[in-house]
């Protein structure tokens, strides 16, 4: 089953986590398949290793992450860095690149695999903005929908409406009020990352 958590609103990744957690739980194999970022200091990734769940982050990392991580230096994520992000509007050759190897290793990971869930973090965004061609993805997700015994979740702030219809689950993620709009903050640890 495919399952597509997408939209403004906060709780994309955290809701796919949720699952994870939960089917981890269960005894399943899982694992955690990461676009468009790196590693870098976010908390559900430190827990993912201490449970030893399979975890690959398939974006360029930033290189501040463990300054960061103890506090020595803060996250210039609101000064449109984009050292840990990929630039939405025009991607660079690095982020294509990325992109594109990460995502045809994953899929063999996933097809020499048992696993019985697996997300696949902003998958959707980056078929929004074209990294991945259409008929690629819609080959790929042909494959997962023949697998008896695999959920696999994709979530993005923004999705392509081809990707809509090869989901069983789709949930809208909406933002009615978020303290980065409305009193300006940044991301806090333990809260965003």
């Amino acid at each position: 089953m495919l399952h597509l958590y997408y939209g403004p609103g906060k709780g994309k990744s955290t809701a796919a986590l949720g699952m994870l957690l939960r089917a981890y739980g269960h005894g399943f194999k899982v694992a955690y398949f990461g676009f468009l970022k790196g590693e870098g200091f976010y908390g559900e990734f430190e827990a993912l290793k201490k449970l030893d769940i399979e975890k690959y982050c398939l974006g360029k990392s930033c290189p501040y992450a463990s300054l960061i991580k103890t506090g020595i230096k803060s996250c210039p994520v609101m000064d449109n860095c984009n050292l840990c992000h990929v630039n939405l509007k025009n991607p660079d050759q690095e982020d294509k690149k990325l992109f594109r190897e990460g995502f045809f290793w994953a899929k063999a990971q996933i097809n020499a695999s048992s696993y019985r869930l697996v997300v696949m973090d902003e998958l959707a965004l980056a078929a929004k903005i074209d990294l991945i061609a259409e008929e690629s993805l819609t080959s790929f997700l042909k494959e997962i929908k023949r697998k008896e015994n695999l959920e696999m979740i994709i979530t993005g702030r923004e999705a392509p409406l081809y990707l809509k219809s090869y989901a069983d689950y789709i949930t809208y993620f909406a933002e009615e009020k978020h303290p980065f709009t409305e009193l300006g903050l940044t991301s806090r640890k333990g809260v965003e990352f």
